[in-house]
Formats: C-alpha cells, structure tokens, sequence
C-alpha cells in the first residue's frame, strides 16, 4: 500500500514538474504575478488604468458578462464605461444608471471613483453643450429681433 502511494505521488510530482517547466519556456508562469504586482506597485498606485466606452461588440459583452458574474450582479446595459487594468477589465459604470459592477478580487476603490468621475464629465458635457447650443440660438434671434426694429 504504501509503495502505492509512493509511486502515485511520484507520478504527480513529475507531472507537476513538466507542467511548470512548460509554462516557464511560454512564458505563463510569471504574468499572473507580474500583473498583481503591477497593480500594487508604489503602495497602491494604480498604473495602466484604460478607462473606455464598451462597445456591443461580442468581445466587450464576454468581458463584461465575465465581469458581472465575478461581482454576483447583472450586466449592465445602455452605454457603458469600462476600465481595464494591464487588458483586463476590472470595472464598469452604466452612463445612464449610474450602477457599478467591480472585480472583487481586485482593488478597485480608486478605479470606480475614476469611473465615477468621468461619467459625470460626460453627462456635464452633454447638459453644458445642449445649454450652449440653445442659449446660442436664443441670443441670435434676439439680436435679429432688435436689428429688424
């Protein structure tokens, strides 16, 4: 019995060892490690933040299917901005809700604030430009009005 198990976790650990030798000349073994390291370098400094609109393309709906099952919710629908950390996306907020979903084992405290930041520039901008736009126009007729008189 014990001679079993002796060649049982020989046999595991050779496999073992080829596994991770395979993995080491692709090149798999350290990019895991590199990108949480990546992530937590500077003492919580996030780096290679891409923040971007999420397309209906089947690439951007995968991520963000994938995203919200991570963080136990639905996925988010209407227009969508998405962050991704070093390719991966990590965070989304809906533009017109305003509802986040997160990857829970990642730290993205910083990353939805940014997020949340920048979906309240986009809705400023949008409101600023409608107001300058009709403000515009009011100004022009008015001016047209008291050159007529």
């Amino acid at each position: 019995m014990t001679a079993l198990i002796t060649q049982i976790a020989s046999d595991k650990s050779s496999e073992l060892r080829r596994t991770a030798a395979s993995r080491r000349r692709l090149g798999l073994g350290r990019s895991r490690k590199l990108r949480s390291s990546r992530r937590e370098a500077d003492h919580g400094v996030v780096a290679d933040v891409t923040v971007r609109r999420l397309g209906d393309g089947p690439s951007d709906r995968a991520a963000l299917d994938y995203l919200a099952g991570l963080d136990s919710r639905e996925p988010l629908d209407g227009e969508v901005l998405g962050a991704e950390l070093d390719g991966a996306l990590v965070a989304a907020i809906s533009l017109s809700t305003g509802e986040t979903i997160a990857d829970p084992f990642t730290r993205t405290d910083e990353i939805r604030s940014l997020l949340q930041i920048r979906a309240e520039q986009l809705d400023g901008r949008r409101s600023r430009f409608g107001r300058r736009r009709r403000g515009g126009h009011v100004a022009a007729a008015t001016t047209a009005r008291s050159r007529a008189a």
